[in-house]
């Protein structure tokens, strides 16, 4: 398949690159535009009201920015609305004013949203390239109802919605469309001194239409952004403004949860409170310093609800505002996994448990974190830097043994997190460089009992990229190392979970070593792409050693791995007869060990296409070969798995009606066995009025697996690998609603109930793990050898049939119920400043039938005793 691509990209690429420069927006019959400029004027003695009325003499003094292009839906032609722009500034911001004007302005769709949410509306967007560097930007948004959007810019197209800066903007709606009039503090904003040119943009969606216009020209495809801008000139003498802000916060709440009244911990209702603050200082013109004292580390909405069976850690993605600000700029130069930076790690839930003999303990919840500060920015000379540094507390479980004796035990050491990111532009950021090291340090006890985690990880790697042939095409890479020390427990535990596996008996390349102190590894990438163009082209390379370990302060799904993977597409983004755009996507992945074994190779088509009518279509299928898992034994040998088939399905309706659907289906086929899956999700959002939306998110699935792992135990000097056949059963339906009474005062209600449910039966074990087929690896147990022991709730097995059981393990059936949601009141009583109203309450049973009824299920669970939060946070914003 990969090479048939391949020659599908020889025969293509020479046209396809002749026809990239028509084919861009910034391209009218062929012909290049030339580069759009606006000169700035500056404020003297007048004043601007943000009021959304540009009725001040100096706005009709100030040049135009017009003659707007289409995005999408015809790339290149002039925007259907007239677009009038304009720029000033003084020595304390940049003010920007927006005529949209609208041929029926009645049609205008501006829904009212809380802060940073960009439903769907009509909008305007500002772009500022204030270091003029074409990689890096700060973009504020507006749509007729005043709601505010702001993201920060990285690597030209990564946007970080994290990113909340303090700033003005009022809008107004008239006879002739609508305005709206920005004032942007230049404390705000990054940029050197004396620069007397900044990069800038100005893109309009009409939501009715679904039309985007930029001023100037955007590529369709997502590889470019920021260095699409125009320029901004005429700034002179813009000093950086000495930026310090003060953030601080008292947050108190009460709590309820249920308990067993003769555990002494138990404290049916708790108070909390506490104080911190956070503060930004500007070291210099070009580097911020951002500190948090006692922080508030708290995330509004709950992870969804999941049931994990295969051995691996979910991962869950960072919610919380301080990691997401500024995120961008310790990732390196093209998106890649593993995550070498996840800052989910920092106040994890503690690692220990507690003592054997303890009759009642009382777990934290999480790590304290005790302070964080992160130094950002980027230089004149085209370097940006990231250092991060955040310290954890100690934390200790206290306990009751059987006798009422108390104690406590450490369950998590105090802990060191250190990250460093530098890299440098070159070529008008067509070349980068970039290098990022992470640290990992824990104090840990004398007394032995958190020797099992390891004393100090580090990760350590460079990475770049070069764009060439006049930005169309792009190779970039990236190699890091990895090293982690501690005791043999520690590094054996390492060796031995889920990600390496060092410890397969059938693997001669893997070395494994139960008394190493030192675990050492790589990580190396290497990718190439065509970035513009309806054709375009994606391949990879990667290796991973065996020993390569992030885990500490990253995130690492599998070592020992060598894989590739390539993806062909063709991008139709012009309106045609049948549709308003259409792709078409051929794909390859191939995934190896270090010895050879062939772990995933696949092949995949899918394409979508959006009707004339708005509504959306997509879907494809994919096979995956037959292959080697070597996981499936929990550090066994690895075991033959049969190809798969894959197919999906989704629609999604008209985005401009009041009531939305978004709507999918799939359907998992195991070649040569019954096993599979099939299930189906869907979307519904209604929006009976501006102020008000509502959405049900249904899931249904249901999957079979004829040999899912349920334990592995040693018997006779022999290990045996159980395996069952399990029918499981998993239904959801996440339920929001927001009402929005102002730009700066909401209400948000989420609530998520969850069913999954497991049954094991036909249990047997392995005995050709390598066989082509399921019949020959998977030997199932006789009645005989099998028998369930009521009074237990546990197998024995007895393969000798001598009434000594050989061995015996739980049931591994489950039911699992859960429900959680809260309530969220937001008001941003003044700039940068804001109130927190939260309600929430998790509702949680569990059992061992292994029986799903979802009626019966959904009553037990909103009968059950649940877990109830009342918090309430004020923070005051003082800042120039």
């Amino acid at each position: 398949m990969r090479t048939l691509a391949l020659v599908a990209l020889a025969v293509l690429l020479p046209r396809a690159s002749a026809r990239s420069q028509q084919d861009s927006p910034a391209a009218t019959n062929g012909v290049a535009l030339p580069p759009r400029v606006i000169e700035a004027a500056r404020l003297a003695d007048s004043r601007v009201e943000i009021d959304g009325h540009l009725d001040e003499p100096a706005w009709s003094a100030a040049q135009e920015a017009t003659d707007f292009l289409q995005f999408q839906p015809n790339p290149g032609a002039p925007a259907s609305q007239r677009t009038v722009a304009r720029v000033l500034y003084d020595d304390g911001g940049i003010y920007v004013a927006a005529r949209l004007f609208d041929s029926d302005p009645s049609a205008l769709i501006a829904r009212l949203a809380r802060r940073d949410e960009q439903v769907f509306s009509d909008w305007f967007y500002v772009l500022l390239d204030s270091y003029h560097d074409r990689r890096t930007g700060f973009a504020f948004g507006v749509n007729p109802r005043g709601v505010k959007v702001d993201l920060q810019y990285s690597e030209d197209v990564r946007p970080d919605a994290g990113w909340d800066a303090v700033w003005d903007v009022a809008t107004a709606v008239d006879a002739e469309g609508w305005t709206a009039e920005f004032r942007i503090p230049l404390s705000q904003l990054r940029f050197s001194a004396g620069a007397a040119t900044w990069g800038v943009n100005f893109r309009r969606h009409i939501a009715r239409l679904d039309e985007i216009s930029d001023w100037s020209p955007v590529p369709r495809g997502g590889t470019a952004f920021v260095s699409a801008a125009g320029e901004l000139t005429g700034l002179s003498d813009l000093k950086p403004r000495q930026r310090l802000e003060v953030q601080p916060y008292v947050l108190t709440g009460v709590r309820q949860v249920p308990g067993d009244i003769a555990d002494p911990f138990y404290r049916p209702t708790e108070l909390t409170g506490t104080l911190g603050a956070d503060l930004k200082y500007g070291v210099t013109s070009d580097l911020t310093l951002s500190l948090t004292l006692n922080p508030d580390f708290g995330q509004v909405e709950a992870d969804p609800s999941v049931v994990n069976l295969s051995g691996f850690e979910t991962f869950f993605p960072e919610r919380r505002p301080f990691f997401l600000e500024g995120a961008e700029i310790f990732r390196p130069t093209f998106p890649q996994f593993p995550a070498m930076f996840h800052t989910r790690r920092i106040g994890r839930p503690p690692q220990g448990s507690s003592p054997n003999d303890a009759a009642y303990a009382e777990m934290p919840e999480a790590t304290t974190i005790l302070g964080a500060g992160k130094l950002t920015g980027k230089t004149a000379a085209g370097w940006s830097i990231g250092v991060f540094d955040a310290v954890t507390a100690a934390e200790h479980l206290r306990y009751v043994d059987p006798l009422g004796l108390r104690g406590s035990a450490p369950v998590e050491p105090l802990t060191n997190y250190g990250v460093l990111r530098v890299a440098r532009d070159y070529s008008r950021g067509q070349t980068i460089l970039g290098a990022l090291a992470t640290t990992t340090h824990r104090a840990l006890p004398a007394t032995g009992e958190l020797d099992f985690l390891p004393e100090a990880a580090y990760v350590v790697g460079a990475d770049g990229l070069r764009r060439f042939g006049g930005g169309r095409y792009e190779i970039a890479g990236s190699l890091f190392g990895s090293r982690v020390l501690g005791s043999a427990a520690a590094i054996d535990r390492i060796q031995r979970n889920a990600v390496h596996r060092l410890q397969r008996p059938d693997a001669t390349h893997l070395d494994y070593d139960p008394t190493r102190t030192v675990l050492d590894g790589y990580n190396a990438n290497l990718n190439f792409q065509k970035r513009t163009g309806h054709l375009r082209l994606y391949s990879e390379v990667r290796a991973r050693s065996p020993g390569f370990e992030a885990n500490d302060l990253g995130y690492l799904g599998r070592a020992d791995q060598i894989s590739s993977n390539a993806r062909l597409w063709y991008d139709q983004f012009r309106p045609g007869r049948w549709f308003r755009s259409w792709q078409l996507n051929v794909s390859s992945w191939g995934n190896w060990s270090f010895g050879g074994e062939r772990q995933w190779t696949g092949v995949a088509m899918w394409g979508n296409a959006q009707l004339k009518n708005f509504w959306t279509v997509m879907g494809g299928t994919d096979h995956s070969f037959a292959r080697l898992d070597v996981d499936a034994l929990r550090g066994g040998p690895a075991l033959a798995a049969s190809p798969r088939w894959w197919r999906w399905f989704r629609v999604s309706s008209d985005p401009r009606k009041a009531a939305t659907v978004n709507a999918g289906a799939w359907q998992d086929d195991e070649v040569g066995t019954d096993g599979g899956s099939l299930g189906a999700d869907a979307q519904v959002e209604m929006r009976p009025s501006n102020r008000l939306s509502v959405s049900l998110g249904p899931s249904v699935s249901r999957d079979l697996t004829p040999d899912q792992f349920v334990t592995n135990r040693t018997a006779g000097g022999e290990t045996h690998y159980v395996r069952a056949r399990l029918n499981q059963t998993t239904a959801s339906l996440t339920l929001r609603a927001g009402f929005t009474f102002t730009p700066t005062l909401s209400l948000q209600l989420y609530g998520q109930p969850f069913v999954s449910a497991g049954d094991y039966s036909e249990f047997g074990r392995i005995v050709d793990p390598e066989a082509a087929t399921l019949a020959q690896r998977l030997a199932r147990y006789h009645a005989s050898e099998l028998t369930f022991d009521e009074s237990s709730g546990s197998y024995r097995v007895d393969g000798n049939a001598d009434g000594v059981a050989d061995f015996t393990f739980g049931n591994p059936a489950f039911t699992f119920r859960e429900f959680r949601s809260n309530a969220v009141l937001r008001w941003e009583y003044r700039p940068g400043s804001t109130l927190f109203v939260v309600w929430s309450q998790g509702r949680q049973l569990a059992d061992g039938s292994g029986r799903f009824r979802l009626g019966r299920d959904v009553a037990d669970l909103f009968g059950a005793e649940g877990t109830k939060l009342f918090t309430v946070k004020l923070s005051y914003w003082i800042g120039r």
